[in-house]
């Protein structure tokens, strides 16, 4: 599935701090679309009450409230607000609190500790289709994900006439360690993953 750019013309800032809630609010407002809905809230009840009063484009959720967790309101979202795409924006950057906001389904995650220019750059990717996740938060991820051999140059993928790269998985033998990309007969790669036991 192809991501989909988000138009900001909807946009409901969940965050119980004031100054940080004006600060995003400001933000947003500053790459909105010109008659753009911005809507700030500062605590889950609030937030799930906008939510069912109105459809929003994207939900910038932090992850401790007063009233409960970010991540369970995303959570809900996913049942009862499907066309919000949300994004945490918080200070908490540890790696139950990230898996935790991806399981639930956040499709990005910054950090509010960065200046206006990185957080307006995130931002900014929604329109195009992209995934905002702060430098420090990707590398948490990637470093969560099991490690990849290189792929040698005999096996570097060959572009498809559809311009896509022919990529297939299996099941590594578990005697043989974790994941990895091998060639496989006819020369295109395959992503190995560990066989789970």
């Amino acid at each position: 599935m192809q991501p989909q750019p988000i138009t900001l013309d909807a946009v409901l800032v969940i965050e119980d701090d004031p100054v940080v809630r004006r600060r995003i609010s400001r933000l947003v407002a500053g790459i909105a679309e010109p008659d753009a809905r911005i809507v700030d809230v500062d605590c889950l009840a609030s937030a799930r009450s906008s939510l069912r009063e109105h459809p929003f484009a994207l939900a910038l959720v932090d992850v401790q409230l007063p009233d409960g967790s970010g991540i369970d309101l995303i959570a809900w979202m996913q049942q009862h607000a499907a066309g919000t795409q949300a994004v945490i924006v918080s200070a908490w950057a540890e790696e139950e609190i990230i898996l935790a906001g991806v399981r639930a389904g956040a499709i990005g995650y910054l950090l509010k500790e960065r200046d206006d220019a990185e957080i307006l750059m995130s931002l900014k990717s929604l329109r195009e289709g992209g995934a905002p996740i702060d430098p420090m938060i990707a590398r948490r991820i990637l470093a969560l994900l099991p490690a990849v051999m290189a792929t040698p140059a005999a096996a570097a993928p060959r572009e498809t006439g559809q311009g896509r790269f022919p990529v297939r998985a299996r099941a590594r033998n578990p005697g043989t360690g974790g994941a990895g990309v091998q060639q496989s007969r006819d020369g295109g790669p395959v992503v190995v993953v560990p066989a789970h036991h």
